[in-house]
């Protein structure tokens, strides 16, 4: 009588029987035996295939401000993250619904927030389209933000003698 005490299905793995002796009762004066053989088969289990993997392709991706927020919703301009060279903006209505609820409160006027539209195809081919949007989190550049970096940066211009001619002998 052969019992699995423990099996695993990788390749190469071994695979442990427990192997017992008929009863007792049938084979005078045998004790009964319980003992554990390691069987390794000579060829190794097929391997699952291995079509796992997801492909994701970026179909289309903004970056957007907003203009003003309504009741419902918010209209932004949206500038195509994909084709810089020909500079392209969009209008567009965006529904809160749309908006995940931690970036709700980051919704205001002059806010930067990323739209991203996925087709995910699945390893066995079923396609989806997936849209992401999250706002920046890292502040805006307000005029008087501005004004500081440029006088901080003429104060280290003047320190270093940037755009000066400095011999040395």
């Amino acid at each position: 009588m052969i019992s699995t005490a423990a099996k695993t299905d990788e390749p190469g793995s071994t695979l442990y029987y427990a192997i017992s002796a008929p009863k007792a009762s049938s084979l005078a004066g045998h004790a009964t035996r319980n003992f554990l053989q390691t069987y390794k088969p000579e060829l190794p289990f097929p391997k699952p295939q291995q079509s796992t993997k997801e492909t994701v392709q970026v179909l289309k991706d903004w970056e957007g401000v907003v203009d003003e927020v309504n009741a419902d919703g918010f209209v932004a301009r949206l500038l195509d993250r994909q084709n810089r060279a020909g500079i392209d903006t969009h209008a567009a209505e965006i529904p809160f619904s749309e908006v995940a609820p931690d970036d709700l409160p980051l919704v205001q006027p002059g806010a930067i927030f990323y739209l991203t539209i996925f087709r995910s195809i699945a390893a066995h081919g079923q396609h989806e389209r997936t849209t992401r949007m999250y706002f920046r989190r890292l502040p805006t550049w307000t005029p008087a933000l501005l004004k500081s970096a440029r006088e901080r940066a003429d104060r280290w211009k003047k320190l270093f003698h940037v755009g000066k001619n400095i011999t040395t002998s």
